[in-house]
């Protein structure tokens, strides 16, 4: 009776961790950032190996951006951007098909007032992105 137990506990555990195991970062993802020239669409292309995030940021006009520093730990992720001057450091929670990126932005020799290209981008916060399927 007892290993019975143990079994049906143990398969217990494993049913209820599957739904966090089962999330993968992996894949493209569509996102948009509100400026003040309007939404600047991006999309960000996602690699999970293990515990090791890669991937980029790109849009129509701009160039892959590759990811840097990108870890994975469950559903929670996080990695930097560089663009210029600008260090975009990111942290997110996948949720399914949707992916919530929360962004602390630093430039060098800028306060972030909101004209410089740092400004810009601390002023979008939250980045809701959604999977491409």
């Amino acid at each position: 009776m007892t290993i019975q137990r143990l079994v049906c506990v143990g398969l217990l555990v494993a049913f209820w961790a599957l739904p966090v195991a089962a999330q993968d970062a992996s894949g493209t993802w569509n996102a948009s950032i509100k400026t003040p020239q309007g939404d600047l669409p991006l999309v960000i292309e996602l690699a999970v190996n293990g515990k090791t995030l890669t991937g980029t940021f790109s849009n129509h006009f701009m160039p892959k951006i590759p990811i840097q520093d990108g870890t994975v730990a469950g559903n929670k992720l996080s990695f930097t951007l560089m663009l210029a001057s600008v260090t975009l450091a990111y942290e997110g929670v996948l949720d399914g098909d949707t992916l919530t990126l929360t962004c602390k932005v630093t430039e060098q020799g800028d306060t972030n007032d909101g004209q410089s290209l740092g400004g810009v981008l601390a002023s979008a916060g939250v980045l809701t992105a959604t999977r491409k399927r």
